[in-house]
């Protein structure tokens, strides 16, 4: 009567070590993030682009002389 717990542990150790060998394998480590501007750099390329900016309709081009 004894060899019933030892059968049981036995077999759970068993199916436990089935288990792990069964798992899929990690994936590889992603790559590190590509390194970008900064935001400082961000933001400084946005008020300039801004400060750029024409609100205006363009004047009309000039009118040409009169051929002889």
């Amino acid at each position: 009567m004894q060899k019933q717990p030892t059968y049981k542990l036995g077999l759970i150790v068993s199916l436990g070590a089935a288990a792990c060998a069964s798992a899929p394998p990690a994936p590889p480590p992603s790559p590190p993030p590509p390194v970008g501007p900064t935001i400082q750099q961000k933001l400084a390329w946005i008020l300039r682009l801004e400060d750029q900016r024409v609100l205006r309709d363009p004047a009309p081009p000039p009118v040409p002389p009169p051929l002889p």
